[in-house]
């Protein structure tokens, strides 16, 4: 996500249309990428986390902003989406030399028995 205070996304089908809020997981802030709607995440450390382990991780560490700096070295999030499902979230860059600051991330969500 780049430098517009609007960027938001979906984590489970990649939009980032103009539709009203209400159906994304994350939003750019100012001070880094927060979930929305009841989205969070997790910090999971160096190794990309599995399934078992995001799902092992107390909702209590489950929080709905992952600073910017987390992302200026590739670190991993678990991330627990607003229709339940968990996924991993990767960190890869930050352009601190912007007013708000570029950063950049991968991720994967798991589906759900029954998700096509």
């Amino acid at each position: 996500m780049h430098n517009d205070p609007t960027s938001h996304l979906d984590f489970e089908d990649g939009d980032t249309s103009s539709r009203p809020l209400s159906g994304f997981d994350a939003v750019r802030l100012l001070d880094g990428l927060g979930g929305i709607n009841g989205a969070v995440m997790a910090h999971a450390g160096g190794e990309r986390p599995t399934l078992e382990t995001c799902a092992r991780i107390a909702e209590s560490k489950y929080a709905p902003l992952i600073e910017n700096k987390y992302f200026e070295t590739p670190t991993y999030f678990c991330i627990h989406t607003n229709e339940g499902r968990y996924g991993w979230l990767r960190t890869s860059f930050v352009d601190p030399g912007t007013f708000r600051s570029d950063f950049g991330f991968s991720y994967v969500i798991w589906k759900m028995p029954g998700d096509e």
